[in-house]
């Protein structure tokens, strides 16, 4: 085994030797790592994260012309195998995990500006289905155990109302007051909160 590269310089957290490398730095331990990661800002950590996957070296294309054709009956030469495209190492995946608070913050971004896409009034079968499914899919697939589990009896004690734009969103913002109390935090007044959307949407969903 070689000497890692990176052991010379100091961990960009606590400045103890260095052994592992990710897009924000080089660190000692995967807790430093964290540490840094999550103090980053969104638009940071992409932007860290593009350049470290631009750096990344990239294997050139095998040289046709340089292969040799076979000579009477000998029998071809055989091509050694091409490098991998990408080669990463010192990458530590928990890295770019997300707490649970940014975790959080995501996903009901995410369901407040769906709601705010929907069409008022009524809406039609498919879309209803679709909502709920979309409930549905959350209490069996969010990320955080612990999360998913509260969420799964939140929806079980008040079923999401998808007879409507204006309803599925109000349900929305009393689902996401109850999760405030939970933790603690100031409730939404869901008679003033602003209408979430996408900037470049042009007709909602009915």
């Amino acid at each position: 085994m070689g000497e890692n590269r990176d052991s010379n310089y100091p961990c960009r957290c606590c400045g103890a030797q260095a052994v592992a490398r990710g897009p924000h730095g080089i660190f000692c331990s995967p807790e430093c790592a964290r540490l840094i990661w999550r103090a980053l800002s969104v638009d940071m950590r992409a932007a860290m994260l593009d350049a470290w996957y631009r750096a990344l070296p990239v294997a050139s294309a095998p040289d046709r012309a340089t292969e040799q054709a076979p000579i009477g009956d000998a029998a071809p030469s055989v091509a050694e195998p091409a490098p991998s495209i990408v080669r990463v190492e010192h990458v530590d995946l928990n890295v770019v995990s997300l707490t649970r608070e940014e975790m959080g913050r995501a996903s009901w971004t995410f369901l407040h500006a769906v709601g705010g896409a929907l069409y008022d009034g009524d809406l039609d079968d498919a879309v209803q289905a679709q909502l709920d499914n979309l409930i549905k899919a959350l209490t069996m697939l969010y990320p955080c155990e612990e999360c998913r589990g509260h969420f799964v009896q939140l929806v079980r004690e008040n079923p999401p109302n998808v007879k409507s734009g204006a309803g599925f969103r109000q349900w929305l913002c009393g689902a996401h007051n109850l999760v405030n109390m939970r933790l603690g935090k100031p409730c939404i007044d869901c008679a003033t909160a602003p209408r979430v959307g996408c900037e470049h949407s042009t007709s909602a969903p009915r």
